[in-house]
């Protein structure tokens, strides 16, 4: 045995000894809720950084002339807090785990540990599960929680075109200036910030002062979310301290509507292709929203059967098929439009979704070649471009109510339209006196 492999095995044998003797922590986990696992595969000095946990498979089992059931691999891990954590995993040993839980937060669990002298580099493969810190507070004896306290503040319910306002403060406990204090936020999925600017915030407070972050965000979706903790830096003498705040949730109210396009060639008659066009229109929100739906058609293309538009009242998890067939002598290089859906909900809230742009072609002799492709939508003058102003297919079965007052996108709309009859009607009986 060389220098190098005593030195090893020297480090390795103290870890031994300080994790057995609990500097590792640990804990059973039949009271905590793990998130999914994820799998991830080490070599000897890979790193991985999953949720803020700095993971190395720092060493390895003495290798072999082969792989040994009894080989370990030793771990460290910091975390975000500056923690630093160690511990070692086998799969076949009495002294030896192969799970092991740090502080009810973390928790590994190894299935595969390989080394051997035939191989390139030692590695293993093993599971990672994070624990829900939704369920957990932040709290911990150190010195930044005697320094520093952070308190933010939320909105817990908004509507989809209103914004959420958010304040974090944070005091200084101590009698001397803190001045390299940086404050993180971290934004769910489809949540912006609105107005646009840089999430985080740089500061110093005085002795015993405060400073007070604010910042407002906008949803692109109603829908639950939650806020994760914000982290508040602290550089002090050199070295980084952090303090969090919990997490928050929040409630975005409104309806959401998706608009998808599909199309079809069912036959073909002298030349002539015959399409079956499907419009899916679906309220993917939680309030009910007044649509307009309106397609186009190319130039070329007839009506042979269904409605081209439609209105109606469209409830949250409702969808709504329209469907129609055309006639269209020739589909090479033919761009179908986009179908549009202007929608309106009771609050005032409005706005339009549009499907993508179907692009058909075919070969010149053998109509089953035919192709049906997407592509995006850039610009909605490109749309138009392609539109011809046809005459639409009308549903006859108009209610009085649009009859008497035109197109109804809201309930604001029929207020709206009641007072200007009203006005009228005074008009025209100052006109005769």
């Amino acid at each position: 045995m060389n220098f190098s492999n005593i030195y090893r095995f020297c480090e390795i044998s103290l870890i031994i000894v300080l994790i057995c003797t609990g500097t590792s922590v640990a804990s059973e986990d039949d009271d905590i809720e793990w998130f999914e696992s994820e799998e991830h595969t080490l070599y000897w000095g890979d790193k991985i950084n999953t949720s803020g946990y700095l993971i190395c498979a720092s060493d390895f089992s003495l290798a072999g002339p082969t792989d040994s059931n009894n080989d370990y691999v030793m771990f460290s891990i910091i975390t975000n807090r500056s923690e630093e954590w160690n511990s070692i995993l086998a799969l076949n040993s009495s002294e030896l785990p192969s799970t092991e839980i740090f502080d009810d937060r973390l928790k590994i669990e190894a299935f595969e540990i390989v080394t051997g002298n035939d191989i390139e580099a030692p590695y293993t493969t093993i599971e990672v599960s994070v624990s829900n810190m939704s369920t957990q507070t932040y709290v911990t004896t150190t010195w930044v929680n005697s320094t520093l306290t952070v308190k933010r503040t939320i909105m817990n319910e908004i509507y989809i075109d209103e914004r959420a306002y958010f304040s974090i403060e944070v005091e200084n406990l101590k009698d001397f200036y803190l001045d390299e204090i940086t404050i993180n936020e971290t934004l769910p999925e489809n949540i912006i910030m609105d107005p646009d600017r840089d999430i985080g915030y740089n500061c110093t407070i005085g002795p015993h002062g405060t400073q007070l972050y604010r910042y407002s965000i906008k949803a692109l979706r109603p829908g639950e979310y939650v806020m994760p903790a914000t982290e508040v830096q602290l550089t002090h003498l050199g070295k980084d301290h952090y303090i969090y705040t919990n997490t928050s949730n929040f409630t975005v109210h409104g309806p959401f509507i998706n608009v998808t396009k599909n199309v079809s060639i069912e036959d073909t008659d002298d030349n002539e292709y015959h399409l079956n066009i499907t419009v899916n229109i679906s309220n993917e929100g939680d309030r009910a929203a007044h649509v307009k739906i309106t397609d186009h058609i190319p130039i070329s293309a007839t009506v042979t059967e269904g409605m081209i538009s439609n209105e109606l009242v469209l409830y949250p998890s409702d969808t709504h098929i329209l469907q129609y067939m055309l006639r269209i002598p020739d589909i090479e290089r033919i761009k179908l439009p986009a179908a549009v859906v202007e929608f309106s909900d009771s609050k005032g809230y409005s706005g339009d979704s549009r499907s993508k742009i179907i692009v058909l072609s075919t070969g010149y002799t053998v109509p089953e070649e035919t192709e049906v492709y997407e592509v995006p939508e850039t610009e909605h003058q490109e749309t138009m471009e392609n539109v011809m102003d046809t005459e639409e297919v009308e549903d006859n079965d108009t209610s009085p109510l649009f009859q008497s007052f035109g197109e109804i996108r809201s309930v604001k709309d029929i207020i709206d339209n009641t007072i200007k009859l009203v006005d009228d009607l005074y008009a025209l009986k100052d006109s005769y006196m």
